[in-house]
Parts: structure tokens; C-alpha cells; sequence
């Protein structure tokens, strides 16, 4: 898929979210980037999409590690992928080392991600990979990851300090939020049922 991230990262920089949109706009901004992810066939729960909208809802740390440009001409979207992929590549060789570690008496059982690059390390900290499978299909593997994300880091335009969400409107747009990139919502049982 690397030339639809290409594609995609080139489109969500065409979008100047580097401007935070206003909060009217944001759901609208949402989906458009989550349908330009569909039509290039990226998975909407892809760290580079939850990336992306990170950056509408004021995360600081993702617009740093994807450094979109107002002129098209300066903005690399290698760069920009190469920090994203880096959540799965990381997730993936860490998850591997532990299983070894777990095996082997005195092996290693935790890893840690050292940078110089202080907001990919922050960004990096608001996913945890807890699962990762790879499965052949003919000549090519297919990786598929299970993550866990901090929502209150990724979106901190919706979430209070403590790390609660701030209020019904914000939640509502939360809820939005994770039905645009396919997770789960539950919706609370009525008083009917």
C-alpha cells in the first residue's frame, strides 16, 4: 500500500490541517479523510489515520511527527509515513523480543523506544500494541495488529486534564469519531429495554 499512504498523507496535508480546523468542521474534515482512506483501500483504524485526526483535535505531538506543509512542494510524506510505521514496526519487534524473553530464563522481557526526537517518542506513547499475528497468503504476509490507544492524547480537544471527557457534545463527537474509523461503540441500554 505504500503508494496510497503516499496518496493519502499528500491529501491530508492538502487539507492544512496544520490550521486547526474550527470545531464545526471538525467531524466534516473526519470523514473526508476517513473516505479518502477507504478509496485507497487503508484500513481506518491505520495509526496513519488515527495520526491524522489526531491532528484536528489538537495533538500537538502528531502534528510534529508529520510535519505538513503549506506548500505541497516541501512536504515529505516519506518522513511522515516512516514515523507513523514506525508504532507497528516497533509494536511488532517489541512483541517479539518479549515472547523470547518469556521463553529463555534471564532473557529480556520489556523493551523500550529511545529517540532523540521528543514527539515521536511522545506519540509513540499513545499507542500499545498487544497483540500482533502475521499470516501467509501465497507469496506475501499479511500483518494484522490489535492496539490500544490513548484517546484523551490522541483528541485532547475533547478530554479534560484529568483525562475525562469534557462534556455530552464532546463525547457525542468521540463516539462519532470511532464509528468514522470502525471500533466498536456500545451504545447504552434505553430504559425500554
Amino acid at each position: 500500500l505504500g503508494p496510497s499512504y503516499h496518496e493519502f498523507l499528500n491529501f491530508v496535508n492538502s487539507l492544512q490541517i496544520f490550521n486547526k480546523p474550527a470545531a464545526s468542521k471538525r467531524l466534516e474534515t473526519v470523514k473526508a479523510i476517513c473516505d479518502q482512506a477507504g478509496s485507497l483501500g487503508i484500513h481506518k483504524g491505520h495509526p496513519l489515520i488515527l495520526a491524522s485526526l489526531a491532528c484536528i483535535y489538537g495533538c500537538v505531538a502528531a502534528k510534529k511527527v508529520f510535519k505538513f506543509k503549506q506548500d505541497p512542494s516541501k512536504f515529505s510524506s516519506s518522513n511522515a509515513l516512516g514515523d507513523i510505521q514506525i508504532i507497528q514496526r516497533i509494536g511488532k519487534l517489541s512483541q517479539l523480543i518479549e515472547e523470547e524473553g518469556r521463553r529463555t530464563p534471564g532473557g529480556f522481557l520489556r523493551t523500550y523506544f529511545v529517540t532523540d526526537d521528543t514527539h515521536l517518542k511522545d506519540f509513540y506513547k499513545y499507542f500499545f500494541i498487544n497483540e500482533v499475528t502475521s499470516d501467509e497468503i501465497g507469496d506475501s504476509t499479511r500483518t494484522t495488529y490489535e492496539m490500544t490507544v490513548k484517546a484523551d492524547k490522541l483528541f485532547p480537544d475533547l478530554f479534560n486534564e484529568d483525562g475525562s471527557v469534557r462534556g455530552d457534545a464532546e463525547n457525542e463527537e468521540l463516539l462519532k469519531i470511532y464509528a468514522f474509523v470502525g471500533f466498536p461503540v456500545e451504545t447504552p441500554p434505553t430504559e425500554d429495554a
